[in-house]
């Protein structure tokens, strides 16, 4: 995209450069950014003059003309005829110039351009009629003159071939009307020539039509009156017209080429952003850099802007945690230093609060003569590439912590198994020990196989080969199952299980073994989480179409920051003092997706270390089964099916 920018500048200056009219292109400042030769000649520039201000190189120029050149800067399309240029020891410089802005391609006006034709020469042949004559048939412009009645009595030859007249006396036949196109007529013996009368001179880009081809010709047709000596009365009007027809075509090239790089710049997903100016005080760019800095198209995003209130003052960038200065950035250090800046990642905090991640790298921008006269830099929104890179180091800090955490779990088991086989090879009088060895061995080997089962169901699920063997269940009959797989755990730990029950019986279509599964785990959690003689309550309820399972306790409590990732595999819940609690970081994750296998969800909540922790979940209700006389749950916990 940089070559491409760089190719669009170049096409600019080439067409200014090989204009074969006088034309030069100007910033804001009025400084030259390019200059045709046939400008370079008429104004005898013979210095080194790209950035220099017009100004500077014309210190004699009138404050006319510079009152000229703001309305141009405004928007305005200006002229000025017989503008003299003085020159040290010489004769004076008689010039006709318009100007008009260019527009850049944020939609703002960059500068402007002036077409220029000397017209020292055209004044003498104004104060010397026969001298004019002669000199009029030699000119290769158009030139006539015509009566106050605008009847033609002299065209030069030139002027004749340009038109496709045959002869003097087929244009003095001719009216100046019939030189036009019918549409543009009007405007031109209505508003024109009255101008004309009124200052004595005007100019105007018309079409002349090609008597023969009927081919439009543009024109810079300027008009001066003609006075009688005597009375000072207009007797007629004498136009020295000269085609620009290649001209219009070479600023329709510069409009053409300035909206080919706008669409390339607006077409392209990545933000780009130049400045014309070496000091970077003006920063614009494509549509997808002011969507990046949340900025409107005429927005200075310069972050070098000397009014601190543009939007680019406003933004702060950091590369590793320090803040960078305007001039560290890299479309500031592009032209500064006269060379690529490859890409940095910088972070950006923008006006609105919001932070995002960018891989910017810059470019300088040279003139003809490889003089550095700006930058561009290409700005990529790397933030989601920044996130996944933070998630697999994440993932990987994880599972690094998981693989400590299980060799820890699998040794702890081992041990104990090792040493009772290690005695029982050896041989054990007492049948008592022998049995409280045997024992000790099960206990280990089942927490083994709970620890193994727990992995496969996890690699299950993860893979999609996880079978559900859904029935009509009460809910109650689900939670006792579940209570007894953990009540010996709470009853060790002194902890109180307090139990509230639904007023009604409810049912879900679910895996019983697998729901026994999920709040077995989340009644574990809860136990293994809360200090001896801890509170854990278990309650459920109807709420709407739903079942709602809430297991609470008072223990350790979640810090805000961790309730997202809870649910992850390996994730355990950190504790400022340094108990390490068993467990490799599975339950939760693997509650949550048999909870969503189910078609429910379920979320924590905490409101901060040592504030305890809520998990609930939430599953479809059954639909009523036909005959079915709905109990209230306690029915069940009366029955035996739960005990606290």
């Amino acid at each position: 995209m940089n070559n491409d920018n760089s190719s669009a500048q170049e096409q600019l200056r080439a067409t200014i450069n090989h204009a074969p009219v006088a034309v030069a292109m100007f910033d804001r400042q009025m400084r030259y950014m390019a200059a045709s030769a046939r400008w370079l000649s008429d104004y005898e520039i013979a210095v080194p003059f790209h950035g220099r201000a017009q100004y500077e190189l014309f210190p004699q120029l009138t404050e006319q003309a510079k009152a000229l050149h703001r309305r141009a800067l405004s928007g305005e399309t200006v002229s000025q005829i017989d503008d003299c240029l003085e020159r040290n020891r010489r004769a004076a410089k008689w010039m006709d110039w318009t100007a008009q802005p260019w527009i850049g391609s944020d939609g703002a006006i960059g500068g402007v351009l002036i077409w220029s034709e000397d017209t020292t020469a055209r004044r003498r042949v104004k104060r010397d009629r026969d001298l004019f004559m002669s000199l009029a048939q030699s000119s290769l412009d158009f030139i006539g003159m015509c009566d106050a009645s605008f009847k033609p009595f002299f065209v030069n030859a030139a002027g004749m071939r340009m038109v496709g007249l045959d002869s003097l006396e087929e244009a003095m036949r001719t009216p100046v009307e019939a030189f036009f196109f019918p549409e543009d007529r009007d405007c031109l013996m209505t508003q024109f020539f009255p101008r004309v009368l009124r200052e004595g001179h005007g100019e105007i880009e018309i079409r002349f039509r090609h008597f023969r081809t009927g081919e439009a010709l543009w024109m810079n047709y300027a008009v001066y009156s003609l006075a009688e000596v005597a009375s000072a009365k207009t007797s007629g009007y004498a136009t020295v017209s000269r085609n620009i027809t290649r001209q219009r075509q070479a600023r329709q090239q510069l409009v053409e080429a300035q909206r080919r790089l706008q669409a390339i710049m607006d077409a392209a997903p990545v933000g780009l952003s130049y400045s014309e100016d070496r000091s970077c005080e003006r920063v614009t760019g494509n549509a997808a850099l002011f969507a990046q800095f949340e900025a409107d198209r005429n927005d200075n995003v310069s972050a070098s802007a000397t009014d601190a209130q543009a939007v680019g003052r406003q933004m702060r960038f950091f590369r590793q945690g320090r803040e960078l200065a305007d001039r560290e950035l890299p479309l500031q250090r592009a032209v500064a230093e006269q060379r690529e800046i490859g890409p940095m990642e910088l972070e950006v905090a923008l006006p609105s609060g919001r932070r995002w991640w960018a891989e910017a790298s810059g470019a300088p921008i040279r003139d003809e003569r490889g003089e550095v006269v700006g930058g561009v830099a290409v700005t990529v929104d790397v933030t989601e590439r920044r996130r996944a890179q933070d998630a697999l180091r994440d993932a990987d800090r994880r599972k690094n912590e998981f693989l400590a955490m299980l060799a820890h779990e699998l040794r702890n088991p081992l041990a104990p198994i090792c040493y009772g086989a290690h005695t029982l090879s050896k041989g054990v009088k007492n049948p008592q020990d022998t049995q409280r060895l045997v024992a000790m061995m099960e206990r280990q080997l089942a927490h083994l196989v709970r620890l193994v089962d727990e992995l496969l169901d996890v690699a299950r699920i993860s893979s999609g080969r996880i079978e559900l063997k859904k029935q009509r269940l009460a809910l109650a009959d689900v939670i006792g199952q579940a209570i007894e797989t953990i009540e010996n755990r709470i009853q060790s730990a002194g902890h109180a299980l307090i139990l509230a029950p639904s007023r009604e019986q409810l049912f879900v279509d679910g895996d019983c073994v697998r729901l026994v599964q999920v709040f077995g785990n989340l009644l574990a959690n809860a136990a293994k989480y809360t200090d001896p003689g801890g509170r854990v309550e278990l309650l459920w309820a109807r709420e709407g179409n739903s079942a709602v399972v809430t297991v609470r306790d008072n223990g350790i409590g979640v810090e805000p920051s961790m309730l997202a990732s809870i649910f992850d595999l390996f994730t355990r819940v950190k504790e400022d003092i340094g108990k390490q609690r068993e467990g490799i970081g599975v339950g939760l994750a693997l509650a949550k997706r048999l909870v969503e296998l189910h078609g429910g969800q379920v979320e924590a909540r905490s409101a901060g270390l040592g504030q305890g922790a809520e998990f609930i979940v939430r599953l479809p209700l059954a639909a009523p089964a036909s005959g079915q006389d709905p109990a209230p749950d306690g029915a069940a916990m009366e029955a035996g099916a739960l005990r606290r």
